[in-house]
């Protein structure tokens, strides 16, 4: 009697693995998302396609621009490919507590958990400002070169805003902008 061959390793149910580059938009993405999805083919079923959270949120966070322009925020809006995820990748970018984040985007703290899971039924207000405020931890980010620092510089008061903190600031779509303008001009060397 002769044996059938095995695909694949023995514990993984005859599944081949497969590597699959990931295409990023943007140059700097391709330095960042190194990471490959991963496919796997069942011998009696189509092709599925595994992917990781931290690759989506990575993803979603390189396509978020830097700076805040109306017409991109509608844009990504309209896109519907707002999801969870987006949620996520400020949770993970920001660094900040979910109290925090949930202050931020004037809801509650169980309701900014629940759109971790579902973003599908938050006001479009919401969305708006979860974009911005991506964005605005972009910009931050890149203008103190660490997340650190730049987080620091919110928790700070600072006599330029009538020593309030910038942190005080970001639940508005109105003070989002405002502190986006104010880490431009300290890129061309403002004292802010």
């Amino acid at each position: 009697m002769r044996k059938k061959k095995q695909n694949g390793p023995a514990n993984s149910g005859g599944l081949k693995k497969k590597s699959v580059a990931r295409y990023s938009p943007k140059k700097e993405a391709e330095a960042q998302v190194s990471e490959s999805a991963v496919q796997y083919e069942h011998p009696q079923g189509p092709l599925h396609m595994v992917v990781d959270d931290q690759i989506q949120e990575q993803e979603l966070v390189l396509s978020t621009p830097t700076r805040i322009r109306p017409i991109t925020v509608l844009g990504l809006l309209e896109d519907q490919r707002l999801d969870h995820n987006y949620v996520s990748s400020l949770n993970t970018l920001s660094q900040r507590t979910q109290s925090e984040l949930a202050q931020m985007l004037n809801i509650t703290e169980n309701t900014y958990r629940g759109y971790l899971k579902d973003l599908s039924k938050a006001k479009t207000d919401t969305k708006e400002q979860i974009i911005m405020l991506v964005s605005l931890f972009k910009h931050g980010i890149a203008v103190f070169d660490t997340i650190q620092a730049f987080n620091d510089w919110l928790d700070t008061e600072n006599p330029f805003f009538d020593f309030r903190t910038p942190l005080g600031f970001l639940n508005t779509n109105s003070g989002v902008h405002y502190i986006d303008n104010r880490l431009t001009a300290m890129e061309y060397g403002d004292n802010v």
